[in-house]
């Protein structure tokens, strides 16, 4: 059971890194090629200005009381003045709490989050073979907006294409 949702701090670094780690061992979607980054590089990511980086966590009770991420997500801004409009978005959910709408709650609040901030439009990259991230995102009214063939490898060497999804975030896009 989920304590609830709250903004991702710095000091979730290494929460946050162990979760990402943990997703990348059960998941070929991460893997070493995607998400495998350290603490440092997760704290550099949570200390981006908020006018870059929208980022909630889903936490879950431990037994000692504290919390533990279950669920991450981010929308980063590109760190140019001609790319800052558009965030990539990030999600990742512990094998253990998924198809429990951890990461829609989370993607929601990135969403609001980085409308409120300003953003222009989100996009998504997604391994055409990952259904459920596919599902997570029209869910949430984004859009396929390219398909990249063999972008990715797998760890087995295999070729698949990636999904761009898009979402614009102008009132009546």
């Amino acid at each position: 059971m989920t304590v609830g949702a709250r903004p991702a701090l710095v000091a979730d670094a290494a929460a946050v890194t162990q979760l990402l780690a943990r997703v990348s061992e059960e998941s070929p979607y991460l893997g070493d090629y995607g998400l495998r980054a350290t603490e440092d590089q997760i704290r550099t990511i949570l200390g981006a200005p908020p006018n870059r980086l929208v980022a909630w966590v889903e936490t879950a009770a431990t037994p000692g009381g504290g919390e533990v991420p279950v669920g991450y997500a981010h929308g980063l801004a590109g760190p140019y003045s001609t790319t800052r409009h558009v965030a990539t978005v990030t999600v990742a959910v512990d094998s253990g709490y998924r198809a429990q709408g951890v990461g829609a709650r989370l993607l929601e609040r990135v969403v609001s989050g980085c409308r409120a901030a300003g953003y222009v439009r989100l996009r998504a990259g997604v391994w055409r073979t990952n259904v459920a991230s596919m599902r997570l995102f029209e869910r949430a009214g984004f859009r396929l907006d390219a398909v990249l063939p063999e972008q990715l490898r797998e760890r087995d060497g295999t070729l698949v294409d990636e999904a761009v999804f898009g979402l614009s975030l102008r009132e009546g896009g």
